[in-house]
């Protein structure tokens, strides 16, 4: 017995059935090591291979562009906080859903899908590749509720915080 299935009407960028990475019980191992400032990289900050000056938000209000999965229920719901407070204030915050169909990695240094799925990105004015932590502090701070993670600027506190949010 020989069983065919319909050709898809176009390529899927996903799996059909997928288990984020970041919100697994199993992920990749350099999500379970802290993110450290060293080449010059401050705390949080990715390496990407596109030059910086070629880099645009898509406001000019714009503090860091956040790379979420729309697929998310609670990315989603953080998201939409986020979005009502960054319009209040003018477009603080540029939003980009990993999961859409309309994602381009090469509009977004070159992070694909699935490094984007290993844990949440954002994206500075300048170009520069921040992760973890990091983005949730600079993402708060840009509508407003930066006191929320001001304790993150304490070392040890930092610490905890990012190996809370790598088992998350």
């Amino acid at each position: 017995l020989l069983l065919t299935a319909k050709p898809l009407a176009r390529p899927l960028r996903r799996p059909l059935a997928r288990i984020p990475l970041s919100h697994s019980s199993v992920f990749s191992q350099h999500m379970r090591r802290p993110l450290s400032a060293s080449a010059g990289r401050e705390r949080g900050e990715a390496r990407s291979n596109l030059p910086r000056e070629s880099f645009r938000l898509s406001s000019e209000n714009a503090q860091i562009r956040l790379l979420f999965d729309g697929d998310c229920p609670l990315c989603v719901r953080e998201v939409d906080m986020l979005k009502r407070r960054s319009d209040e204030r003018g477009g603080t915050i540029d939003f980009v859903d990993i999961a859409s169909e309309a994602y381009s990695p090469e509009e977004n240094q070159n992070i694909d899908f699935e490094t984007a799925m290993e844990g949440i990105h954002g994206i500075l004015p300048d170009g520069r590749v921040v992760q973890g932590i990091e983005v949730f502090k600079r993402a708060y701070d840009a509508v407003g509720l930066g006191w929320v993670y001001a304790f993150t600027q304490i070392s040890p506190l930092r610490s905890l915080a990012e190996a809370a949010y790598s088992v998350w």
